[in-house]
């Protein structure tokens, strides 16, 4: 779509020329141990399991047969098994996380303390987001792929901006880490935001649960 090749055509060339200014004010260890982390992050992402595209599915079906109810029990059960699923995979990883730093990737000595605490900030950020996506997801079974892609370039730029500004006062990787939790928290409030003004119906209750 146009809203996702415009996404691209913004996104990519940031994303490309964050990445030397990374390295440059981090340093080969610190960036080759945030580049470390990125893998835990990948693990977390797997908590997904496809279901996005089960709801995106689901919620077009419901919101042409007008089905409010359904369609909140949808969204709110989704959002409920996703985030048990991530803090299934989190869990584990933040309660190891000295081991997996210094065992698993093998983190330097020196190192290893502050891997460790970024490995947990950056697993909670990863499984908050995969909580978030639901929304990204609903917003695409609504047939609003530009609002979702829009929402999505948001993110990106919030977080190079505090990724840039971050490493500008020499926070390091934790300024990494914050970058990466408040593009997140502005990227779920847009995003919940956007999709209580589509459908305003919609309520996130325990007796939606099922």
């Amino acid at each position: 779509s146009l809203a996702g090749l415009i996404r691209f055509l913004i996104a990519f060339p940031v994303l490309f020329f964050m990445t030397p200014f990374i390295l440059q004010k981090l340093g080969s260890a610190q960036f080759g141990v945030w580049a470390l982390i990125g893998v835990a992050g990948a693990v977390i992402q797997l908590s997904e399991f496809g279901m996005n595209i089960t709801l995106i599915k689901f919620v077009a079906e419901l919101t042409a047969q007008g089905e409010d109810d359904s369609l909140n029990s949808l969204v709110s059960t989704a959002m409920v098994i996703q985030g048990l699923m991530a803090a299934l995979l989190a869990t584990p990883i933040i309660v190891f996380r000295q081991t997996i730093v210094v065992r698993v990737l093998q983190v330097p000595t020196e190192y290893a303390s502050l891997a460790a605490a970024v490995l947990v900030g950056s697993v909670g950020v990863y499984a908050v987001r995969i909580v978030l996506n639901v929304f990204t997801a609903t917003l695409t079974g609504f047939q609003r792929m530009d609002i979702s892609h829009s929402l999505s370039l948001l993110a990106t730029m919030c977080n190079a901006i505090g990724v840039y500004i971050s490493l500008k006062i020499g926070w390091g990787l934790a300024g990494l880490v914050i970058a990466s939790a408040g593009a997140t928290f502005i990227f779920g409030i847009s995003a919940w935001g956007t999709v209580r003004l589509i459908f305003p119906d919609l309520h996130l209750k325990f007796r939606y649960w099922r």
